[in-house]
């Protein structure tokens, strides 16, 4: 069945940030640096963000003005931030 909305595909991303955001957060709760959390967290913004591509080749305008594909983006875009200065962070412990 061809699906002629974005819909499910946003969906999956919205999903894929939000575990990605959980694995953040609870890296963030261990005394000492999760490595294994924030990896886990890092593939899984990456498979949003493949799924967002996926969603914006397939249906362009359409999935561009989906205001859950803006969201997921947003937050996607700040916890690749939060994601790089834990590894500024990292860097500078070793």
């Amino acid at each position: 069945m061809v699906q002629h909305n974005p819909h499910d595909q946003i969906q999956q991303a919205t999903q894929l940030v939000h575990q990605s955001m959980e694995s953040i957060q609870s890296a963030k709760d261990h005394a000492s640096v999760d490595h294994q959390q924030y990896e886990q967290a890092t593939e899984q913004l990456q498979r949003a963000e493949d799924v967002l591509q996926q969603a914006q080749n397939q249906y362009g305008e359409q999935a561009l003005q989906n205001p859950q594909f803006q969201q997921t983006q947003e937050l996607l875009h700040n916890l690749r931030q939060q994601l790089q200065k834990v590894d500024r962070q990292e860097n500078r412990n070793f």
